[in-house]
């Protein structure tokens, strides 16, 4: 619940009369101040006032205490670590004194005996100037705190959300500060930031136990959010005490996220003043998601772009080759076919005396033969798989047409098999699947990247003696499906939400750009609307990815 501040001040009395103290108390008390030091002589207000000198907002002190040292002594020494604003009590009209005492700029004097008109009329002033002087101080405060979360948001690489954080925490004096972002492909709420640090670090919280952040309009942009007791510990990782939460919405209207603010029920009720910082950093922070979300996909789409052109031109020129190997290898095929043939007649008719020497050399020609048409028949299967893998022409499957999924598995294993047979054996699981009316070069793409990364996560896995990616294959409800297993390393959990990302990779020898599984994401869900996803129990654990496409009838 958040109310309007109202000015309520710690107050120090040094008055050498019982009575006149307790008569003063009374009357702060009726306006809401509070009490935190009431002194008699100088020398132990000025010892006390030192210790708590951070927590005073005003003094009221007598002139004349009865003792060596008088009232403006003890302002004078309280000053001269920190100034604090003063009001003088006082019997004598005495100019000299009031000059002295004039010169420690005090916010105004009560002449004994004071009437309670007089007192009240005096201390109003005294409240005004005090609470405008605490309103520009902290305005100058949150101008230079705005202006650091400014800076640290549009500075080179990923801001320190920590820092931005902890700023805003100790600004408002808040015990807690969480931020959170959705991820509504994944399904999760996720802990970016908190502050302090959690031992719990960041987590990952199923979208389902959020439905108070999931389920929010773009009109809702500028209420506060009312989180049930159950969402608030998932956020703040134990029982909320006094929460404060703004969601965080993307400049189109989109929830992003949300921040929040926890503190003891014992301090000051939230203020509006809390309410509109907390609004303004939900803004900046989901300006700078914006800003970040759409230079990735610029920079995906250029990089992708400049890949399928690449793409493209490799297709081209593959096309040119195989249409440039499979002709003269028809013939030479054919030849050898031929010339078999006719070496096996020429042995079934060297029986005449003189030939002996020919039919004795007859079986090696003819093993070798055999030899040669078997190398020939693998290049010709070889030739068959590109022309199959890349089936849609030069550019990079531009052309829809009708996809045997079973055959471009085959077909991309038959060009990786020396790679991944090195390392792995390859184990298929292929159903029944239907034909379907897609981008197929575009899903062979597919394929080739997830086979060489499966096989790549055995090869980078130490002391693995059996490795084995499992290819599974089938369709049912509507969907065709394709999963890609492998016991290669894993992937770290905390990455899991990343590896789709456009640019992330993990490989430090720069072999990888981290657009293949942007890319194929890209072309599984853009282009065919299905669903690229992927499962790990953890590094060292194997990962498993899974494709699946609707069965659509030719348009």
């Amino acid at each position: 619940m958040m109310e309007e501040e109202v000015l309520q001040m710690n107050v120090v009395l040094v008055e050498d009369s019982n009575t006149t103290r307790l008569y003063l108390e009374s009357l702060f008390r009726s306006r809401d101040h509070k009490v935190v030091g009431s002194f008699g002589d100088a020398d132990s207000a000025i010892s006390s006032i030192l210790e708590m000198i951070d927590e005073i907002d005003l003094m009221l002190i007598d002139i004349f205490l009865g003792g060596e040292r008088n009232g403006i002594d003890v302002v004078e020494s309280v000053s001269v670590q920190k100034p604090i604003p003063v009001i003088y009590l006082t019997a004598s009209e005495d100019p000299q004194v009031a000059a002295r005492a004039r010169k420690t700029s005090p916010y105004g004097f009560l002449l004994k005996p004071f009437k309670e008109l007089v007192f009240f009329s005096t201390i109003e002033i005294v409240e005004s100037r005090i609470d405008a002087e605490k309103r520009f101080r902290r305005r100058i405060a949150f101008e230079q705190m705005i202006s650091g979360i400014y800076r640290r948001l549009h500075e080179p690489g990923d801001p320190d959300f920590v820092a931005i954080l902890n700023s805003l925490g100790t600004f408002v004096q808040a015990d807690r500060v969480v931020l959170l972002k959705i991820f509504p492909r994944e399904g999760i709420v996720r802990h970016m930031a908190l502050w302090p640090p959690s031992e719990q670090g960041k987590s990952n919280i199923p979208s389902e136990e959020l439905p108070s952040l999931l389920h929010l309009l773009p009109e809702r942009r500028d209420q506060l959010l009312r989180l049930r007791s159950h969402e608030a510990q998932l956020i703040f990782f134990a029982p909320p005490l006094n929460y404060l939460a703004m969601p965080i919405f993307l400049p189109e209207g989109g929830a992003a996220g949300c921040i929040a603010f926890d503190r003891e029920e014992s301090r000051r009720p939230w203020s509006g003043a809390d309410g509109r910082l907390l609004r303004m950093a939900a803004e900046m922070i989901g300006g700078w998601w914006h800003r970040k979300e759409t230079e990735a996909s610029l920079r995906h789409a250029q990089s992708s772009v400049i890949s399928k052109e690449k793409l493209a031109s490799i297709g081209m020129l593959s096309a040119g080759i195989i249409h440039e190997i499979a002709n003269p290898l028809s013939f030479v095929e054919s030849n050898v076919r031929t010339l078999g043939k006719s070496i096996n007649q020429l042995r079934d008719e060297t029986t005449s005396p003189g030939c002996e020497d020919f039919s004795k050399e007859g079986p090696e020609l003819s093993e070798i033969i055999d030899e040669t048409v078997q190398g020939l028949e693998r290049i010709v299967g070889i030739v068959s798989s590109i022309r199959s893998f890349s089936a849609g022409g030069g550019d990079i499957g531009a052309r829809k047409g009708w996809y045997e999924l079973n055959e471009g598995i085959r077909s991309t294993l038959a060009l990786i098999r020396t790679f991944a047979g090195e390392s792995a054996e390859v184990v298929l699981e292929l159903g029944e699947v239907p034909p379907i009316y897609c981008y197929g070069a575009r899903i062979n793409q597919v394929l080739l990247n997830l086979l060489t990364n499966a096989a790549r996560a055995i090869r980078e896995k130490e002391n693995l003696k059996d490795g084995r990616i499992l290819v599974k294959s089938g369709s049912a409800d509507g969907y065709l499906f394709c999963t890609v297993s492998d016991n290669g390393n894993g992937i770290d959990p905390r990455l899991i939400d990343t590896i789709f990302e456009p640019f992330f990779t993990t490989r430090e020898d720069e072999s990888g750009s981290g657009l293949g599984l942007a890319i194929a994401r890209e072309i599984i869900e853009t282009d065919h609307g299905g669903r690229l996803t992927v499962e790990s129990e953890g590094v060292g654990k194997g990962s498993s990815f899974t494709l699946t496409i609707p069965l659509r009838p030719e348009p």
